[in-house]
């Protein structure tokens, strides 16, 4: 797990990626954001990482590693 993510950035991000049993609804800019986040080439996101490197981190788990999705939700669980 990235030390960069904190328990927030895990549960918005599960919530953009529609896991409703362990996310928290964001407001308005973080949704943006995490939108932002989503649909970035890998450049865009590395300047994104600069300002916001939790919310990508959690993004990038979702996006790109298998199970990520799964261990962002035991990681909110206190599970890992």
């Amino acid at each position: 797990m990235d030390s960069d993510i904190t328990i927030e950035d895990a549960r918005h991000v599960l919530w953009y990626f529609a896991d409703r049993t362990n996310g928290w609804e964001y407001g308005t800019f973080t949704g943006k954001l995490i939108s932002a986040i989503a649909h970035a080439d890998q450049g865009n996101q590395e300047r994104l990482r600069l300002g916001f490197p939790g919310l990508v981190a959690a993004a990038r788990m979702c996006m790109y590693d298998q199970g990520g999705t799964h261990m962002l939700g035991q990681f909110v669980r206190g599970e890992l």
